[in-house]
């Protein structure tokens, strides 16, 4: 409840398909008055707000349940008259105009499986009125290509993380699409900045004239180097304007790897070549050396050195150290940590991408300053983080 229009109560009531030709058949958000007992409008806000609509497609159609589980859901707001003025919904009195949707989330039960058909769906609008949602994709829509709400892009430190973002239009090549991040907090923990770098801009790709489809496509690059879960908003433009969101993240690992559901402590040592004792020693969050619950499930993207693939696994919650992370001191060198941790010079140069200098093919910069051929060879590694990984239980003492 709030104060809005001498005390205003927020309802849920039932909208039917009559009331539109796209309208969906389940939950309408609605702002009512609750001294007049009539729906409010309220505009001119300083701000967007987001309005957050559980949703349950049991009933429908079978085609209305393929597009929520496809992210086809489109968010309404509730004009009144016909034709409500939106050229995407003619003759209906719902529009899409100053409303865009900014995240979908299905629902999960109790075992951690997604519930495709139960879930909530989250619209930001410039005003607070009646709301509901459609089904179908709209003229203006991301690409396919384009990675879907609340994905996970899961990389190690050093190891570039590279996406596709395309913008589909069905009405003008007036599409665009771009990228947005906390610039402080990326900055901060890059190797290689975080970039948008447009490809194709409005090409038509219907093969028809006149056109009747344009699309835009965008690539984001980063090389992470700082661990963290960094968050990046996905945004699809039409004539300059935002018409939709996308939220996804990037979790980036150092020393560290996310259990998947079903892996045991023996699986992550295979990966890492040590031990589950090993492992065990260090990650006293974890009751049990046999087996993990995992704590949430969802899309996940791997990357590696060649490039993002869409995970057959999803992401568990269980984030766990693999080895020690130390620092280099002014008179040690890489050779003497890897003989003190037990770890091996191919560990090293696998888990350290980006921090061990690569001199030519496979020759890597790890013997003692003043011991090389060359002053371009001179480079410490005082100061520098590192990742030592060993089959000692006792190499990596908690600190």
């Amino acid at each position: 409840r709030g104060g809005a229009g001498g005390g205003a109560a927020v309802t849920f009531v039932t909208a039917s398909h009559n009331l539109g030709t796209d309208v969906a058949g389940s939950y309408t958000l609605s702002l009512w008055s609750s001294e007049t007992n009539t729906p409010l409008e309220i505009t001119s806000l300083p701000a967007n707000v987001d309005i957050s609509i559980p949703f349950d497609t049991t009933s429908l159609a079978q085609a209305d349940q393929d597009s929520f589980a496809a992210g086809a859901v489109r968010c309404l707001h509730w004009v009144g008259v016909v034709p409500s003025g939106d050229p995407t919904l003619p003759n209906s009195p719902w529009s899409t105009e100053g409303c865009r949707l900014k995240s979908l989330s299905t629902g999960i039960d109790d075992t951690g499986t997604p519930i495709s058909n139960r879930g909530s769906v989250v619209c930001t609008c410039d005003h607070l009125t009646t709301f509901s949602l459609a089904f179908g994709f709209p003229p203006v829509r991301f690409g396919p290509a384009t990675p879907a709400f609340g994905d996970v892009f899961q990389a190690e430190s050093g190891t570039p993380v590279s996406f596709a973002i395309v913008g589909v239009s069905e009405t003008s090549g007036a599409v665009t699409v771009s990228a947005s991040w906390d610039a402080p907090a990326l900055s901060a923990a890059s190797f290689d900045q975080p970039a948008v770098v447009p490809s194709t801009v409005g090409v038509c790709t219907s093969g028809t004239v006149p056109c009747t489809l344009w699309e835009s496509e965008s690539t984001f690059t980063w090389t992470p180097s700082a661990p963290g879960d960094y968050a990046l908003t996905l945004a699809l433009l039409s004539g300059g304007s935002v018409v939709e969101e996308r939220s996804v993240s990037v979790r980036v690992l150092f020393c560290e790897h996310f259990m998947t559901a079903g892996q045991t402590l023996r699986d992550v040592a295979s990966l890492f070549q040590t031990t589950w004792q090993a492992l065990f020693a260090i990650n006293p969050q974890i009751p049990n050396p046999r087996a993990v619950t995992p704590a949430d499930s969802g899309r996940a993207w791997e990357c590696t050195q060649l490039g993002c693939t869409l995970s057959t696994a999803a992401t568990a919650g269980v984030r766990m150290r693999v080895g020690k992370v130390v620092v280099v001191g002014d008179n040690e060198t890489v050779a003497e940590l890897v003989q003190a941790t037990g770890s091996s010079m191919t560990q090293l140069v696998r888990h350290n991408a980006r921090r061990i200098r690569t001199l030519a093919a496979n020759v890597y910069d790890i013997v003692p300053p003043g011991e090389r051929p060359s002053l371009e060879h001179n480079v410490s590694y005082a100061g520098q983080e590192l990742c030592m990984i060993s089959s000692m239980s006792d190499q990596c003492f908690l600190t």
